[in-house]
């Protein structure tokens, strides 16, 4: 289970002397929780409205100011999206149209309301970047795991670790279905975790995208998940959480 202090979930403001912008990226499909320009988006729950900084980080390296993991812990009224472990799927990205690029994604499945998350897939060193070409990357096709196991109510998560400007760490959720596998449970390596709150924060490394490689291969935890009955984690309603502030 990861590890989330309580200080993730307070408003730290940010120091005025760090200054640094940071990219604006978000996932477009399968539609986050309360995207206002995902696709597909269902109806944002009562009490709850559409976040307009969807694109910004959960935490920065530099501060101990962080948000909780998946930014929005209360799920769509309904999933945004079904995810077919047989055939291959394409996640979409809205990306700031300057943004350089590089760094370190994963996208990780959730059976238990987001307390554990497994990684199905990882761009490491280069996410966002062509490096034949230096351009900008917006979407993934990636083949799912055949023997993911089947729910109609999973979390799909991306999540990156930047290597340009301030070291941040951003994350989204879309609450899917998981059709096409009979199998129960699955082994793989756990989301890694970064420039959050008490996580590794990793150096300003600029031109340098490899920087922190190795917490998603050397030191790397593996875990096993299982598809069951949702918890009360994610039927749980909680306060909309403040914007990081630039």
């Amino acid at each position: 289970m990861l590890k989330i202090p309580a200080l993730a979930y307070a408003f730290v403001a940010i120091s005025a002397t760090l200054g640094a912008a940071y990219d604006d990226i978000s996932v477009k499909w399968p539609c986050p929780r309360y995207s206002p320009n995902g696709v597909d988006c269902p109806q944002v729950p009562q009490g709850h409205s559409l976040d307009a900084d969807i694109g910004s980080p959960i935490g920065i390296a530099d501060t101990y100011q962080s948000l909780p993991l998946c930014k929005h812990s209360t799920p769509w009224s309904s999933n945004s999206a079904v995810l077919d472990v047989s055939k291959p799927q394409t996640i979409t990205f809205n990306a700031d149209e300057n943004m350089k690029g590089g760094g370190h994604c994963e996208f990780s499945v959730s059976y238990d309301g987001g307390d554990t998350f497994v990684v199905v897939h990882q761009v490491l060193d280069t996410c966002f970047l062509d490096p034949s070409n230096n351009s900008l990357v917006t979407s993934y096709t990636m083949d799912l795991p055949a023997n993911l196991p089947s729910s109609k109510h999973a979390i799909f998560a991306w999540s990156y670790a930047n290597s340009n400007n301030e070291r941040v760490f951003y994350m989204n959720c879309a609450d899917v279905e998981i059709v096409g596998s009979s199998d129960t449970t699955f082994t793989g390596k756990e989301m890694t975790i970064v420039n959050y709150d008490t996580y590794p924060r990793l150096p300003l490394a600029s031109g340098n995208n490899a920087a922190g490689h190795e917490y998603y291969t050397n030191d790397a935890k593996v875990i096993t998940v299982s598809a069951g009955t949702p918890t009360d984690a994610q039927a749980t309603t909680t306060p909309e959480p403040a914007a990081l502030k630039k």
